[in-house]
């Protein structure tokens, strides 16, 4: 696989689509929710997976991110992802669940967007119906399909 650095392009994308909204509050933040949004992606899905996700990093993001990996709770959905967005911002009071929702969808389109196709396969076999759609992945197996 070549390397994508799927992390920085997720974070690039949440900073530049809401940043009237993360600078207000931190200029790290946007790091902060990405790394956070990325580790409860890394322990849904299966080791393999997630192993394969971390290796299209560069070394400094592999190791943050290393020991998110291997879990496979498949209890995670994505109503955990807009959790982890609120909780991630620090003041649920002030950040509207629509914006949650919007700052998890950015990083998990982004995310669909940077990794190679063999490994969209495999997120989609493994992810729920709910998650594929939030990252376009059931579009990706209808279009390998054809």
């Amino acid at each position: 696989m070549e390397p994508t650095n799927w992390l920085e392009a997720a974070r690039q994308s949440i900073e530049s689509r809401f940043m009237h909204i993360l600078r207000a509050k931190d200029h790290n933040l946007a790091t902060y929710v990405t790394g956070r949004l990325a580790n409860l992606l890394l322990a849904r899905l299966p080791e393999s997976t997630a192993s394969a996700l971390i290796g299209l990093l560069p070394e400094g993001d592999r190791n943050k991110l290393s020991q998110a990996r291997g879990y496979f709770d498949t209890s995670i959905g994505y109503t955990d992802f807009i959790e982890k967005t609120i909780f991630s911002m620090g003041c649920p009071n002030e950040i509207h669940d629509e914006i949650s929702r919007a700052i998890a969808d950015t990083f998990l389109r982004t995310i669909s967007e940077k990794i190679p196709m063999e490994l969209k396969l495999r997120m989609a076999k493994d992810l729920p119906m709910e998650l594929k759609a939030r990252m376009n992945l059931s579009q990706t197996i209808e279009t390998k399909a054809a």
